[in-house]
């Protein structure tokens, strides 16, 4: 027997809004909806075709990290193999889509080109997208992704970060420790 197009509204609903956890949950999330997940608060920022995109709270095994030795490139960061071998085993990385990061300057510099990443960290672009949703931390400086500039122009270990009141700053990538929240699209299939 076909079902009405009611019932067929209502199973999508279900499959886009619940979290998995063995049973069905009470709620369908929204944007600015929040969930524990790892020991992290995360906050839906957006969502898209391919799933939630969500900011997290303050992920203490990457907290008080330099960013990188190497460079303000976030292929070469520190805190970005942090992510990838602490944080997304607990995930899961068959619960979170690939993103395309653009690891485009401040100043508009693009050498660094892109990459890929299951989870990452938020770029100035996505923080001024979402800002209207992003809460100030009040207590600790955070980082993005995006470098100050780079080799190019002579600063390649300046790294772009956001105050504790939510404004942009300029730190050393290998003398700041500053706080790490995970930035990630969750796969709606994580939350049937």
């Amino acid at each position: 027997m076909k079902k009405s197009l009611e019932e067929r509204v209502s199973d999508l609903e279900k499959k886009i809004g619940m979290l998995h956890t063995g049973k069905a949950i009470k709620r369908t999330f929204k944007i600015g909806d929040t969930f524990d997940l790892a020991d992290i608060e995360w906050e839906i920022l957006d969502i898209t075709e391919e799933g939630y995109v969500c900011l997290g709270s303050d992920y203490s095994a990457g907290s008080g990290e330099i960013f990188s030795n190497k460079s303000n490139d976030w292929k070469d960061s520190k805190i970005r193999s942090i992510l990838a071998e602490k944080l997304l085993p607990v995930i899961g990385s068959e619960n979170v889509v690939p993103m395309l990061r653009n690891l485009v300057s401040l100043d508009g510099q693009d050498e660094y080109g892109e990459c890929t990443d299951l989870i990452s960290i938020i770029s100035v672009d996505e923080y001024r997208k979402y800002r209207g949703l992003i809460e100030n931390t009040n207590d600790y400086w955070w980082w993005t992704l995006t470098p100050w500039s780079t080799k190019r122009n002579g600063i390649e270990k300046t790294l772009t970060v956001v105050s504790p009141g939510g404004i942009f700053g300029s730190d050393f990538c290998s003398d700041f420790s500053g706080g790490v929240r995970p930035f990630c699209i969750f796969s709606f299939l994580r939350f049937e």
